[in-house]
């Protein structure tokens, strides 16, 4: 994974960076040792020259015992070793110094490689915001097709499914007069309705009863939706899928006179559903008449 990648790489550039600091703290130390250690030498060195001096000056007993005494002979290692000394340090600082060198470029190849990273995953950010803005809305176009399909067939389609002897044809053929295309629509697989819409749909339905206590108060027309409103609800708390419902469904409403039927109607229209939907309707066509038919796949 890219973000993994890019986690390694930012560790690693901090394992650098320590790594930089500590070669420069010791690099440090060492310039610093080297300038402690050459004052020492040259006020070594003055010391031991004076003290030539002194004895040249005045060549006493003393004096020369002096000068081969344990603190000169001291004086003479010191200045004696200051040679390898500094060469020792410098080595080691110039040693130090090219350690930070190779970490550094260490580091910068790093840095570059974390930044090519970080754009690489910005585009991938920007791709992927733009697919999932392309494919949502393309979604909600195919969403609101459908929508508008099922609701064609409820209105125009399944209301042919009803026999008048009140049984359900399995599949019903719908082909166009110049014999190239056809629509296969089958009735076994839309088996269920929103729950949602179905509750909106059956509260306004209640309303409806509740204008129309008794059945006097009801004129033909009302008369007869009620009964089949009857037909097509279960124990008055769901709806029976069929032939009556497609009925009803199908019925010319009036919006003033009944709005909440009319609201019912829409709103179970809307809840029709089915799990794919080219499982209740199949499109053919073919080039010629005497041609085979060939499926349009819907999905």
């Amino acid at each position: 994974m890219a973000k993994n990648e890019l986690t390694a790489i930012e560790s690693a550039i901090a394992r650098a960076e320590k790594t930089i600091a500590k070669l420069n703290k010791e690099k440090l130390e060492i310039q610093e040792k080297w300038k402690r250690l050459f004052r020492r030498d040259r006020e070594t060195g003055s010391a031991f020259h004076a003290l030539q001096a002194e004895v040249v000056a005045n060549p006493t007993v003393r004096a020369l015992k002096r000068l081969i005494s344990k603190k000169a002979t001291s004086m003479l290692e010191t200045l004696s070793s200051w040679d390898q000394t500094t060469k020792d340090l410098t080595e080691a600082r110039n040693a130090k110094a090219n350690a930070v060198q190779a970490e550094e470029a260490k580091l910068a190849d790093l840095r570059m490689q974390k930044k090519l990273l970080e754009e690489r995953l910005l585009r991938d950010a920007r791709e992927n915001d733009d697919i999932v803005h392309q494919i949502f809305s393309l979604t909600d176009s195919v969403v609101t097709a459908l929508r508008a399909r099922n609701q064609y067939l409820v209105q125009h389609v399944f209301r042919k499914l009803a026999q008048p002897d009140g049984t359900t044809l399995s599949q019903l053929t719908l082909q166009s007069t110049d014999g190239l295309q056809k629509v296969q629509v089958r009735t076994n697989y839309i088996s269920r309705l929103d729950s949602a819409l179905a509750a909106e749909a059956l509260a306004e339905i209640r309303k409806f009863f509740g204008r129309f206590q008794q059945e006097t108060e009801m004129d033909e027309t009302t008369r007869a939706l009620a009964k089949l409103l009857d037909s097509i609800l279960i124990e008055k708390i769901k709806f029976d899928i069929g032939p009556t419902l497609y009925l009803f469904l199908g019925s010319d409403i009036d919006a003033a006179a009944f709005p909440e039927l009319h609201r019912a109607q829409s709103l179970l229209s809307q809840s029709l559903r089915s799990d794919r939907s080219n499982h209740y309707i199949r499109l053919w066509q073919k080039a010629t008449t005497d041609g085979n038919w060939e499926e349009v796949k819907l999905s």
